[in-house]
């Protein structure tokens, strides 16, 4: 499985360039980059390996390829249409609107449905509040709170609100705010 490129770009097209490293020409799908003809480029690699064809997706940085993983994930949203998406938006954009719940945004972007950004909504805003909590504390909120009944989609804007330090005091607050305690 390859995993990172480097090298010289030799030929452009509309969503793909030929990077040529160690003497080998692979063509690598674009995703959050562009480049002319002689860049030199460092990418990371989402290599797509299916029966009767191999696919390679570039990203500038694993945060980036970490994402267009999550997307993918989503069903109703393959690799050619996570290309799309991420080549028109930014993943700290995308990433911010999903947040947000910002149907509007993303049903704008191309190829996007109104159920699949819907979709996109429902299932990754939970992800990237608990894969980018800044301790586990928020993951362990999350968590003590759908032990108790709440549904995720509800809590996580309210994770994301609280002010307190350690984690039961967290858990404590999240409770307070639900009008629990």
């Amino acid at each position: 499985m390859i995993a990172y490129l480097e090298g010289e770009v030799i030929s452009t097209g509309s969503d793909s360039v030929v990077l040529k490293t160690g003497g080998v020409g692979y063509r690598i799908y674009a995703v959050d980059f562009t480049a002319r003809t002689g860049d030199f480029l460092c990418l990371f690699i989402f290599d797509l390996i299916r029966e009767d064809r191999r696919e390679l997706f570039g990203f500038k940085d694993a945060e980036a390829l970490n994402f267009f993983e999550k997307l993918i994930e989503i069903n109703g949203v393959g690799p050619k249409s996570a290309q799309k998406i991420m080549s028109v938006s930014s993943h700290e954009t995308l990433r911010k609107n999903i947040l947000n719940s910002d149907l509007a945004y993303l049903t704008s972007l191309p190829g996007l449905g109104k159920k699949t950004a819907q979709k996109i909504i429902l299932e990754m805003k939970g992800v990237l509040v608990e894969g980018n909590a800044e301790n586990n504390a928020d993951v362990d909120v999350l968590e003590a709170l759908i032990g108790l009944g709440y549904q995720r989609k509800d809590i996580i804007a309210l994770v994301q609100t609280l002010e307190a330090q350690t984690t039961e005091d967290r858990i404590r607050e999240a409770l307070n705010k639900l009008g629990m305690v």
